[in-house]
């Protein structure tokens, strides 16, 4: 998955519809036409410019930097785009499919941030209060103790209350907490870690992840 910060800015454009080919409608004078048709052709002179950027990026991504693959979508008001670069699988050397699913990894801070800050608001946390309070014993922080406070506040797990308060509200159909289920359905690319330098890369996608349990989207 690649930061926000490694991708360029993407614009959006609003889209004119060319009447002109509507059967029933008359033409329209040259110069109107012209400047009806501008926007989109900027639109698309940008989108073009932009995924290019893109598929610069994910090829070095891929290549450079060592990574298998390379998966990126861009929603904008022209419409959405799915680019990718790389393999799924080095074994098999299949390709990214282009509604794969991830483990989302360090993103599910948002989700565990979203529970947490709804459980301020309904007093059941106070967020400068020792994290004792909540969790007897624990004189200092760790990062998982959010996950282990909303549990302990609301007597629900903790992909539970993200499922409740996150993702469905949002309408979020593909992304779920998978709890201790080590497989992930659907198509996906191989998750891989390089243990040593010079290591090759091991093949993780089959682990438990509930120790923090991340979403799956």
């Amino acid at each position: 998955m690649i930061p926000p910060s490694r991708l360029p800015a993407l614009r959006g454009h609003r889209g004119t519809r060319n009447r002109d080919r509507e059967a029933g409608h008359t033409a329209l004078p040259d110069t109107t036409a012209l400047s009806a048709s501008a926007p989109v052709a900027a639109a698309k002179s940008a989108n073009t410019t932009d995924h290019a950027r893109l598929r610069a990026i994910l090829h070095r991504l891929t290549t450079v930097d060592g990574g298998p693959g390379a998966l990126v979508e861009v929603r904008n008001r022209t419409g959405r785009t799915v680019l990718t670069s790389g393999v799924a699988d080095v074994r098999t050397h299949a390709s990214v499919h282009r509604d794969s699913r991830f483990r989302i990894g360090s993103m599910t801070k948002m989700f565990l941030a979203t529970v947490m800050l709804q459980v301020v608001g309904v007093h059941r946390v106070v967020l400068d209060a020792p994290v004792e309070r909540c969790l007897p014993g624990v004189v200092r922080g760790h990062g998982n103790d959010g996950r282990k406070i909303i549990e302990r506040v609301t007597g629900r797990t903790y992909g539970e209350e993200i499922r409740r308060r996150v993702i469905t509200p949002l309408g979020l159909r593909e992304t779920y907490v998978p709890g201790d289920a080590s497989e992930i359905p659907g198509p996906h690319p191989c998750g891989y870690v390089r243990p040593g330098e010079d290591a090759p890369l091991r093949d993780i996608t089959a682990i438990n992840p509930t120790s923090p349990a991340r979403p799956v989207s």
